[in-house]
């Protein structure tokens, strides 16, 4: 008998028929797999700072966000890694680390289309971090999302501060704090909860992705033994 099933340039589909005749049978097709690609919004030339993003108990957090705009030719971006930079204060007291995507609404983070407890690769105690997630999410080329990275700290005092730069790419960096009548809990440009603050607009960070297409069926044969 033919069983068919979808098969996607770059991804291995294994199809394992349970109990035909006396055992198990597998049928896979394999392409090669395509080259990683970057989204680089690093330090370009300009000013840097550094901006608190962590959390230290519920109702005293930073998050912070930025935009990104994975460039069209493919029709997604599997993103699968994340590299940001930036330092501690007061010790380190790293918990773990929160990697969320999120749409985009009037130029600033809409809902949450991914939130996962990321794993942390490298530069876990200078506060670079090299991320590895857990999950790939697939991000539609050409289309505007909010990255947002949040380090859980376990000392109240302490925090993890996320490098801006300058110049700014797309939307300014956007924030929400738990703790500030400016931002309570609401996305706002940073600039607007932090006026006096003189740091970049931006925030420093790069996506690894895989470039993906869905290409047209691709039927296997399954054949009885």
């Amino acid at each position: 008998m033919l069983t068919g099933i979808k098969n996607w340039r770059g991804v291995l589909c294994g199809l394992m028929v349970m109990g035909l005749l006396g055992g198990p049978l597998a049928a896979r097709a394999e392409e090669p797999e395509p080259p990683l690609a970057s989204y680089d919004n690093n330090w370009t030339g300009g000013t840097q700072g550094l901006a608190i993003a962590s959390a230290a108990v519920p109702n005293n957090y930073f998050e912070m966000a930025d935009d990104v705009v994975l460039p069209t030719g493919d029709t997604y971006g599997l993103v699968t890694n994340v590299n940001v930079d930036g330092e501690f204060q007061a010790g380190t007291n790293l918990t773990s680390v929160t990697v969320r995507f999120y749409s985009n609404s009037s130029n600033l983070p809409g809902s949450v289309v991914y939130s996962r407890t990321a794993t942390i690769t490298g530069g876990e105690s200078s506060g670079d971090f090299q991320l590895a997630l857990p999950s790939t999410v697939a991000l539609r080329t050409g289309q505007t999302y909010w990255l947002s990275v949040q380090a859980q700290i376990s000392n109240i005092d302490g925090n993890w501060f996320w490098t801006t730069r300058t110049p700014q790419t797309g939307n300014p960096a956007a924030i929400r704090k738990g703790n500030d009548t400016n931002c309570l809990n609401v996305w706002v440009t940073r600039s607007i909860c932090e006026p006096n603050v003189a740091f970049g607009p931006d925030l420093y960070f790069q996506l690894i992705y895989t470039p993906f297409t869905p290409t047209e069926f691709t039927y296997l044969p399954v054949i009885n033994r």
